[in-house]
């Protein structure tokens, strides 16, 4: 029984492995700094990325109380707007 345990678990793992093997991550753009005016943080905490093929990003920054947009082509990372 731990062998079969184990030998499921390895396969698991091999299928995790294998999958992420081809996942490439592409460094496309960085921006903001510390502060509160547009485009800028103080603690951010959480992102997230538009599934559409604009990709524009979304933060959460959690000291300012407010969700900041920015655009995922073009001038990218180039403020849009802010909600909150």
């Amino acid at each position: 029984m731990r062998s079969c345990a184990f030998f499921i678990i390895a396969a698991l793992a091999f299928m995790v492995t294998a999958g992420l093997a081809d996942f490439t991550w592409v460094y496309r753009s960085s921006w903001g700094s510390f502060g509160m005016s547009d485009g800028n943080f103080i603690y951010p905490s959480g992102i997230a990325v538009a599934p559409e093929a604009e990709g524009d990003v979304y933060v959460a920054d959690t000291n300012n109380h407010r969700i900041q947009y920015f655009k995922g082509t073009g001038s990218i990372g180039s403020f849009e707007g802010t909600w909150g």
